[in-house]
């Protein structure tokens, strides 16, 4: 709970940074880093983690964007879920102001996942959709800052008769915090 609360003052704190006007004359692709925090619902601890992703503005209230993650935790004592997830999302602006846009998005996802432990070693992979909002603010035409919150829905199936998992929940809260380099 600590980390979702800093990640959120954090995240309140930046706001008022945005002072640079939003413009039409802004480019419409764009690279960037982010940081995550994601609390599944089978997983002992939230986790921080980080990525890349790319954005492209098709229209002036529509946007898609591509990203890729990287994620590793003990779910079990000796039982460790790597996991890479995958997102396609489409970004709906819904109120835009010179210094910041409000936006929803939905997607989905390919969760390219690994479980090891002493007794496994299972490789696969799920699809899972999302849903969120979230608000991106420009510093120039040629960078910006955003964060979402989306609801991610995941449930990888495990089949393994040597290990008493049938099935893992990872359905919950993922929010990230990022910076996008417009080019």
């Amino acid at each position: 709970m600590k980390k979702l609360l800093t990640f959120l003052i954090i995240t309140v704190l930046i706001i008022p940074v945005s002072a640079a006007a939003w413009s039409n004359d802004r480019n419409t692709w764009g690279v960037g880093l982010h940081g995550s925090y994601w609390a599944p619902e089978d997983v002992d601890e939230e986790t921080i983690f980080f990525g890349l992703h790319g954005r492209h503005r098709l229209f002036s209230r529509f946007a898609a964007e591509g990203s890729i993650d990287f994620y590793t935790e003990e779910i079990e004592k000796g039982v460790d879920l790597i996991l890479y997830p995958i997102q396609v999302s489409g970004i709906f602006y819904f109120i835009s102001t010179d210094h910041f846009e409000l936006n929803g998005l939905f997607g989905v996802g390919w969760y390219f996942w690994e479980i090891d432990s002493e007794y496994i070693n299972e490789k696969d992979h799920d699809f899972g959709g999302h849903l969120g909002a979230g608000i991106e603010l420009p510093l120039t035409n040629y960078l910006s800052i955003q964060g979402d919150v989306r609801w991610v829905y995941l449930k990888p199936d495990v089949e393994n008769d040597d290990f008493e998992v049938d099935e893992i929940d990872l359905t919950g809260v993922w929010a990230t915090l990022g910076i996008t380099f417009y080019l």
